[in-house]
Formats: structure tokens, C-alpha cells, sequence
């Protein structure tokens, strides 16, 4: 969701407009699953490196460890999930 100004001639004008709620794709997430089949061994160290190293970045900079939930979407809660995050954005 982003602010816009309005604006229109009408005497409102300085006020600000709610957009529309767009999904952004914030998050680089990827299975264990997936590593496990598709890097080599060498890969797999190469991920772990920067894993850690984002996560020490992180430390540095004061910020708790991401604790994520994710949904697929082929899972039913996957569309149910996103209106959910929606309607809270739009209250």
C-alpha cells in the first residue's frame, strides 16, 4: 500500500489518498528440500555463508532474527492469508 496526494482542484487536495493494496514480494525464501536436490555440496556451504552473514548484518544493525510463516500457493490458506494481511493494512 502506498500514499499518494490528491491531486484533484477540489479544496481537499492536501489530503492523502490511500492506493489500492499491492502484494510485494519482500522475502527470498527457499525449501530445504530444494537445496538438498539441487546444490552441490559446495553450493549448500556457499548458502550458509551468506545466510550468516545476513544474519549477523542483522545483529549488528540491532534487529531481531526473521521468524517468517509461509504459505504456498497451492495451500489453501494461501489467498485466505493474503486478504487477511490486506483488510489489517486497509483498517
Amino acid at each position: 500500500m502506498t500514499d499518494k496526494m490528491n491531486d484533484d482542484n477540489d479544496p481537499s487536495s492536501n489530503a492523502l489518498v490511500m492506493s489500492e493494496f499491492e502484494r510485494e514480494f519482500r522475502y527470498l525464501v527457499m525449501k530445504f528440500k530444494d537445496v538438498n536436490k539441487y546444490l552441490v555440496d559446495t553450493e549448500k556451504e556457499v548458502l550458509l555463508a551468506l545466510t550468516k552473514k545476513i544474519a549477523n548484518g542483522r545483529s549488528d544493525d540491532m534487529k531481531m532474527p526473521l521468524d517468517c510463516v509461509v504459505v504456498e500457493s497451492d495451500w489453501p490458506e494461501y489467498e485466505p492469508t493474503w486478504k487477511a494481511i490486506e483488510n489489517r493494512i486497509n483498517k
